[in-house]
């Protein structure tokens, strides 16, 4: 199972296949301790379907509202 931060949303990749979650909040989603838990029942109970080409087309950093660090 794979997560991707996608412009539309957030995007699982289950299986060879993409499910779209457009009203999760990426940093509340993230930042869960059930996270792999959550997401399956996720795809069990919803998502929209997404083909790999729209998924390519929209993704970003996986970054959200935290404090990001690299050195100089």
């Amino acid at each position: 199972m794979k997560l991707y931060k996608h412009t539309r949303g957030a995007v699982i990749e289950e299986a060879g296949g993409f499910r779209l979650l457009p009203d999760a909040d990426w940093d509340e989603l993230v930042n869960r301790d059930d996270l792999s838990e959550h997401l399956t029942q996720l795809i069990a109970a919803s998502g929209t379907a997404m083909d790999e080409g729209a998924l390519k087309d929209g993704l970003l950093a996986p970054l959200g509202k935290q404090e990001v660090w690299a050195p100089a």
